[in-house]
């Protein structure tokens, strides 16, 4: 099984001992803050959220998962504090009543309770053991995948997004 590591970040602007060299944005708490780029804006982290969560679904998909299981959930009794807490998370507070250890989600209903995760309302692993597939969210915007699809595929579909992995 290949473990990835995906992010928004550019493999070339790595040094030589793994860290990332340019000032960008690393969570959804960085909306208003301003980087090498500019201020980042909502509509910004946004378009990026999304691709995300399609590099996501469509690894998921292609491994042959119909469903997604809710695992190892962490921050499940604040996770309200966190969606009322933003106005852009406020979509997602039915999602967030529904979350919980051990939920099987169809495949195309899990793009919000994965929305949950990247933007850090609780932290969770979404997964599928039929068909070795994992799904995590980490620290600075890194999206962990676990997947026997070949790196090859893996990483077409990663560049088809404009995302990366991590080298």
């Amino acid at each position: 099984m290949g473990d990835y590591s995906i992010s928004k970040y550019q493999p070339e602007l790595y040094d030589e001992t793994g860290c990332y060299r340019r000032n960008e944005w690393t969570s959804v708490g960085d909306i208003g803050k301003a980087f090498y780029n500019g201020v980042l804006s909502i509509d910004e982290y946004m378009k990026v959220e999304q691709r995300y969560i399609e590099v996501a679904m469509t690894l998921a998909r292609l491994s042959g998962c119909t469903y997604l299981t809710i695992s190892n959930l962490e921050g499940q009794e604040d996770i309200m504090d966190f969606v009322y807490g933003k106005p852009y998370n406020i979509q997602l507070s039915v999602i967030a009543q529904k979350i919980k250890q051990g939920l099987r989600v169809h495949i195309s209903n899990c793009a919000d309770y994965l929305r949950l995760c990247i933007r850090e309302c609780c932290w969770a692993v979404f997964d599928n053991h039929r068909h070795n597939f994992s799904i995590d969210f980490g620290y600075d915007f890194y999206m962990h995948i676990r997947t026997d699809l070949p790196e090859s595929q893996v990483e077409e579909i990663v560049s088809d997004y404009n995302l990366y992995l991590r080298p």
